[in-house]
């Protein structure tokens, strides 16, 4: 009988610690970061840096290659989430706490930095766009600005968004129950 009240005691404490939120934090102003906070514990997903690689790396982009880099960056993410179709229900339980994107955008002269200036806004809006309308975003900051007289880009990201993990638990069973289906 002890036996039985220990193994509710247990199954009570695992239901209460799936019930509390947990925190992803993607961050992007000079190196990208990913962490993962749930309750006390916080986990860094991103690589270590080897630091002679990153400065050789960073030295040799020109800003012709920061616009290519940049454009194919959110029609990745553009089609990944079209993709997503499988994971709705995670999705549509997930939180978006903040969005804040901010891309300086310049060019060789003032006419070279407009027309970048315009392809950025061609690929980041509609990305934004396609994220607010399918995950609940309750704070979305996109600042996209030309730089006519210098010849550095800005870029930051940074995405806060909250869910709870008995949700992800329960979209993993139904995205079981739902492949075994279609295999049959």
């Amino acid at each position: 009988m002890i036996f039985l009240y220990i193994l509710l005691a247990v199954i009570c404490l695992v239901v209460i610690l799936l019930f509390i939120p947990a925190y992803i934090k993607i961050e992007s102003t000079d190196d990208f970061e990913i962490i993962i906070k749930y309750l006390f514990f916080k986990h860094d997903m991103t690589e270590p840096e080897d630091g002679s690689k990153g400065a050789q790396a960073g030295e040799s982009e020109n800003s012709e290659d920061k616009l290519k880099l940049a454009v194919n960056a959110f029609k990745k993410l553009k089609e990944l989430l079209s993709m997503l179709e499988t994971l709705k229900t995670f999705l549509s339980r997930l939180v978006i706490k903040k969005i804040f994107v901010q891309i300086g955008v310049c060019g060789e002269d003032a006419a070279n930095a407009a027309v970048n200036f315009g392809i950025i806004n061609a690929a980041v809006y509609p990305v934004i766009g396609l994220i607010t309308a399918g995950i609940k975003t309750k704070k979305a900051d996109v600042r996209i600005y030309p730089k006519y007289n210098e010849h550095e880009w800005d870029f930051k990201v940074k995405i806060i968004a909250k869910f709870f993990p008995i949700l992800v638990f329960t979209s993993l069973i139904k995205l079981i129950i739902n492949s075994d289906k279609k295999i049959k």
